[in-house]
């Protein structure tokens, strides 16, 4: 009996349910991955474009399918995404960011320097009559150092530029050809969003 006992508390203690989401996220499923994700919102997305975002459905389509430098915590923190680093020089004009490795579109397609410079020149180009073009105007110049390294060049020291640098990298190999201002992201299916 003590050992019918034991055997069913070892049991129970082996069934005990996860403690924290890293345990759940990492716990193995017997159900296969990948797959259509469809999401509901009560309002259309007629025109996508992640730099000028006026609705829920647009900042939920955001959210889903692209991924900036950095991302925004729950408490509006920024937090290295698609970067893994970055280093800030004495005068506060120039950062030097270095991107996580390997990183890839959703078609195979390296994601490199070459994207962020592309995404930063056409957004600067562009001209925003808004807070994140303002923003943009700080930003004198973007350079690849490398494929994994970036320079921006900033017109004067300004801390917050870590936020902007939530908004999405765009694939430059797919949009590098159309006018960035007339393009309606609603069916590009490359992203580098999670």
């Amino acid at each position: 009996m003590k050992r019918l006992l034991i055997a069913v508390c070892v049991f129970l203690a082996a069934c005990q349910p996860p403690n924290t989401w890293q345990e759940v996220v990492n716990l193995p499923t017997p159900l296969p991955r990948g797959g259509t994700l469809t999401y509901a919102l009560d309002e259309n997305l007629d025109v996508f474009q992640p730099w000028n975002i006026h609705n829920r459905a647009a900042e939920v389509a955001v959210a889903l399918t692209q991924s900036g430098l950095t991302r925004l915590d729950g408490r509006g923190q920024p937090q290295p995404e698609l970067a893994k680093s970055w280093q800030v020089d004495d005068t506060g004009l120039l950062i030097t960011v270095s991107l996580n490795d390997d990183l890839l579109w959703s078609d195979g397609v390296a994601l490199t320097s070459d994207d962020v410079v592309y995404t930063y020149q056409s957004l600067i180009a562009l001209d925003l009559e808004s807070s994140i073009g303002r923003e943009l105007a700080l930003i004198r110049e973007v350079i690849s150092k490398s494929p994994t390294e970036i320079e921006f060049k900033l017109r004067e020291p300004y801390s917050p530029i870590v936020s902007l640098w939530a908004l999405p990298i765009l694939p430059r190999h797919v949009l590098a050809d159309q006018p960035l201002g007339r393009v309606n992201l609603r069916a590009l299916t490359v992203g580098a969003g999670p």
